[in-house]
């Protein structure tokens, strides 16, 4: 259709539906690679919800634990592990992780 936009009602999408239907967004093995791809915007985030004053202990660990049990890990500890040869490909590209 040449356009994506949606008014009244209406939506044009220049046909990507048909990828998304195709890409299996819910299987582990693709959640986990998309956070092991996140690992550094992760650890941002684990260090923001560990100081943030608005959290309890029990909200703050809930939160945390909800991540890791999302991207198919037991453990911050494990997605850092699993999460190595990402590592090496963002030094590769130049790019500085939070390791």
């Amino acid at each position: 259709t040449g356009t994506s936009f949606s008014h009244d009602g209406l939506r044009v999408t220049h046909n990507s539906e048909e990828f998304i239907d195709q890409a299996n967004l819910q299987s582990p093995s693709i959640i986990r690679n998309l956070c092991c791809l996140l690992q550094h915007e992760l650890q941002l985030y684990k260090i923001i919800v560990e100081r943030a004053t608005n959290f309890n202990d029990t909200e703050r660990d809930k939160t945390l634990t909800r991540l890791t049990s999302y991207c198919e890990f037991t453990s911050w500890e494990e997605l850092w592990d699993s999460c190595q040869p990402y590592r090496r490909v963002s030094r590769q590209r130049g790019l500085k992780g939070l390791e």
